[in-house]
This record gives structure tokens, C-alpha cells and sequence, in this order.
């Protein structure tokens, strides 16, 4: 068996927890069998790879915990009889490109501003500023309570994050409206 093994991480590509759970494809061309994985990981400026670490076992997932960025990742295998994926060199190219995103996103909501009446049927702005610095798409979610904020209803979905949504208020109205 003179078969190198390969190995491929697989996802995600976003965690908004560390420690996170990669997954990754491991396969052994010749018959010797899978002996460990290494992880490397890189910054997206950066021309080193770093070893993380070595794992072995048979669970298709790895550990890895780093601050709030973007990280490149690749991994490599080793079989049972020595044969080996090299480390990797600076041209090498990331398999997986991970954002590790644990902070909440910043919210200024301007417009409705709390504390105003909102007649049912009429069309109102919703006006924000959002900010995220590991951002990953420029979408947000809007939601209103019609109880002072004991339940949520949702506005729209994926809005694209332009600071402004137009939004008919339910034809109840009311002053214990809640937008979030």
C-alpha cells in the first residue's frame, strides 16, 4: 500500500459558538486504513498554515475553538502504514473557509421609537442601524409585539439591511406595539 489518504473538511462555514464541531470526508485509497486527521488553519492574511492539532478515532467531526475572525482550514491524513498528506505550504489552498461569529449583532432601532400610538391599517417606517463585524449577510430579521413584548410575531424575513422597511401595522393598532 504506497496509496497517500486524503481528507476534506466538510462544514460549516459559519458558528456562532466555540468550541465548534467540523465535519469532515476522510479516505484511504489503499487498504491500511485511516490513523489520524490534522487540522491546519490559517487566517485569510495570512501565508502560514498553523497546526492545530491531530485527531484520531473514527467520529468525522473535530473540535475547534478560536476567536471571533475568519479562518481557512485543510486538513490532512495519515493511514495505518505511514503513507501521508505533507503539511501544507503557503500555495496550498483552504478546503473550508470558517467565520467564527459569537458576539450579537448592534442594533439602534430609530423609528418606531417606543411610546407612540400605532393605528392599525397604516403603513409606518421601521428605521435601524445595524452593524456585525463578522457580518456575514447583510440581512436582518424584524419581528413586533402587539402585548408590550410577552409575544413575538414576525414582520419579515431576510430583509436586506438597507436601515429602512416599510411595515402595515396590523388593523388592531394599539400602544402596546413592540418592533424588534
Amino acid at each position: 500500500d504506497a496509496l497517500r489518504p486524503m481528507a476534506r473538511g466538510t462544514g460549516p462555514s459559519l458558528t456562532r459558538r466555540v468550541p465548534v464541531r467540523l465535519s469532515y470526508e476522510a479516505r484511504d485509497f489503499g487498504r491500511a486504513g485511516i490513523a489520524s486527521i490534522e487540522l491546519w488553519f490559517r487566517a485569510p492574511d495570512e501565508k502560514q498554515w498553523r497546526r492545530y492539532g491531530e485527531y484520531r478515532g473514527s467520529e468525522p467531526t473535530i473540535e475547534f475553538a478560536a476567536p471571533d475572525g475568519t479562518y481557512l482550514l485543510l486538513l490532512t491524513a495519515a493511514d495505518q502504514v505511514g503513507n501521508r498528506i505533507d503539511a501544507p505550504d503557503p500555495a496550498s489552498d483552504a478546503q473550508l473557509e470558517l467565520i467564527v461569529d459569537t458576539g450579537l449583532p448592534r442594533l439602534d432601532l430609530r423609528t418606531p421609537a417606543g411610546g407612540e400610538f400605532l393605528p392599525g391599517g397604516k403603513e409606518i417606517p421601521i428605521r435601524w442601524k445595524a452593524e456585525d463585524p463578522q457580518l456575514v449577510a447583510d440581512f436582518v430579521t424584524i419581528e413586533y409585539s402587539s402585548d408590550g413584548g410577552t409575544n413575538w410575531d414576525l414582520i419579515a424575513r431576510n430583509v436586506q439591511n438597507t436601515g429602512q422597511y416599510t411595515w402595515r401595522v396590523p388593523k388592531a393598532g394599539g400602544d402596546r406595539f413592540r418592533v424588534r
